[in-house]
């Protein structure tokens, strides 16, 4: 955790039971809410991350959860190696979705309680009504691994992953267009991105 825009940074770990646990996405809404996803757990803070709570009721076990993102103190997506899951109470009781995909969902990103995006390997995921149907989008490199998938409103976003390469949209995903980098061969990947705003 950092309180002066990145000069420092102190640790927050859960503790207990939950030393040397994975974790792989974090999502807060505000300085003292947020929650955070590995293998097999999803846990929930109130007072910035000073104590944590396990919100795993209803998630399949034994899964890694990469990625989590909340759209407001309740409805929030958490996503893996099952997919896509759902809340509607804060993360208390979750649903599994159906995804038209049997791999890893990398990030999952929510712009408003319909309208989404998950990233995995080979593809990039919509949804128009809050992860119940999800098709799939096109991209410049069809067959690329992706690791983040990051909207600022419902037309512009933004994917990373495999080969450095990044992709953006300007029409809500219709099209995408090669940022940076081409395909290469190699190894390296951008694992997530955050951008404060379309430039």
């Amino acid at each position: 955790q950092t309180t002066n825009s990145g000069a420092s940074w102190m640790g927050r770990h859960p503790g207990g039971s939950y030393y040397g646990a994975n974790f792989y996405g974090v999502d807060f809404l505000d300085p003292t809410n947020g929650w955070i996803s590995g293998y097999n757990v999803v846990l929930a803070t109130t007072n910035g991350g000073e104590s944590w709570a396990a919100r795993n009721t209803g998630l399949p076990v034994n899964q890694s959860w990469y990625d989590i993102d909340f759209f407001n103190s309740q409805t929030g997506w958490v996503c893996g190696s099952m997919g896509v899951a759902r809340t509607v109470d804060g993360g208390l009781n979750w649903s599994s979705l159906f995804t038209p995909t049997g791999s890893n969902l990398r990030a999952v990103h929510f712009v408003d309680s319909d309208n989404g995006w998950a990233a995995g390997t080979g593809f990039l995921l919509k949804t128009t009504n809050g992860g119940v149907n999800w098709a799939y989008v096109m991209t410049p490199s069809n067959g690329m691994s992706w690791r983040d998938v990051v909207f600022l409103d419902p037309t512009n976003g933004w994917a990373c992953g495999q080969k450095d390469l990044i992709i953006k949209t300007t029409n809500s995903g219709a099209t995408w267009q090669l940022v940076t980098g081409t395909p290469m061969p190699t190894t390296l990947y951008l694992y997530s991105m955050c951008w404060p705003d379309a430039t």
